[in-house]
């Protein structure tokens, strides 16, 4: 049975991955999260010792790293990232390989490899750039201290270091300018995209939402 092929994008901690987990599962899509390659490259990064202020160096890992997605978790050359990639040196490193082209452009390729039909993919630039022609493209945006006080319950479950409120706030915002703001891959929301608020509606209200548009979506193609 054929699926849509959906993009969803939007701001840091707006809750797009853990709705979108919800309805991929009451939907039976597979859910690929492109925020986890980079943030797992990013740890990649961490771990090869490397100079961040050199975009050479950043290049270089390129050709070492060799992500894959098993069961919908990133491994990278085998290991099994996905816990790793909630750490909090990666939030601190992770701007200075966002804005490289090279970089983009290497996940950007492998993602396509894998947003086929029966795929919600979710990210900053996925809309836009990744799969411009998706069926579907929704963004998420949420009020920034709301969403930094999910991401700071998000780093309470998984026993995160140097956990704090304050700093995420100034995290986020940092991070939102940076999305912004880039040359390469900005965050916006496509012509086509349908915009979603999530900061005053439940994790249930915008899971049962989006399940509502996607069905509507699925008919509309013939699905």
């Amino acid at each position: 049975m054929s699926k849509l092929i959906i993009a969803v994008d939007g701001t840091a901690g707006s809750g797009k991955s853990s709705t979108m987990e919800d309805v991929a599962e009451a939907l039976d899509y597979l859910l690929i999260d492109s925020g986890q390659m980079y943030r797992a490259f990013t740890k990649f990064c961490i771990l090869k010792n490397i100079n961040f202020e050199s975009k050479k160096e950043i290049i270089e890992c390129i050709s070492e790293f060799n992500p894959t997605y098993k069961n919908g978790l990133i491994h990278v050359n085998g290991l099994d990232f996905s816990k790793m990639i909630f750490e909090i040196d990666i939030t601190k490193k992770i701007n200075f390989l966002t804005p490289v082209s090279e970089v983009r452009e290497f996940i950007t390729n492998k993602l396509r490899e894998v947003g086929t039909q029966g795929t919600i993919m979710i990210g900053r630039d996925i809309q836009t750039v990744v799969l411009p022609n998706a069926d579907l493209k929704l963004f998420f945006d949420t009020d920034y201290k709301i969403r930094a006080q999910r991401r700071y319950a998000q780093n309470t479950k998984f026993n995160v270091a140097d956990n704090n409120l304050e700093d995420i706030e100034e995290q986020i915002l940092a991070r939102d300018k940076a999305d912004t703001k880039r040359k390469v891959g900005p965050l916006l929301a496509a012509k086509d995209a349908i915009r979603i608020d999530t900061s005053l509606l439940s994790k249930v209200d915008t899971t049962n939402k989006i399940i509502e548009l996607i069905k509507q979506r699925e008919i509309e193609k013939g699905i």
